[in-house]
């Protein structure tokens, strides 16, 4: 009973040295945010119809060009995103 704090602390190495190949070689995704500001569109349409499907890619595009990046007196100060940002916070201070 006493050698399972190997185990505890073990298991994380592990799937940290499984994920960290992974991440580096099967899944190597540029975000789609820095896909559009670099230009690279085609490899955007390419991302969004492997995870949407080929049927809603022309739908995430067009409400992809709708959104707006609040600021952060919208993001404190507006009702439409007031909540979620206190809620959020007191999270992430609460961990």
């Amino acid at each position: 009973m006493a050698g399972y704090w190997r185990v505890v602390w073990g298991v994380p190495y592990l799937v940290a040295a499984i994920q960290i190949p992974l991440c580096l070689t099967v899944f190597n995704f540029d975000s789609p945010a820095e896909l559009a500001s670099t230009g690279k569109h085609d490899e955007l349409k390419r991302f969004h119809a492997k995870v949407y499907g080929d049927d809603y890619v022309e739908e995430v595009e067009e409400n992809a060009e709708e959104e707006e990046d609040p600021t952060w007196s919208e993001v404190v100060c507006d009702v439409r995103y007031r909540r979620a940002t206190w809620v959020a916070s007191l999270l992430a201070i609460l961990q």
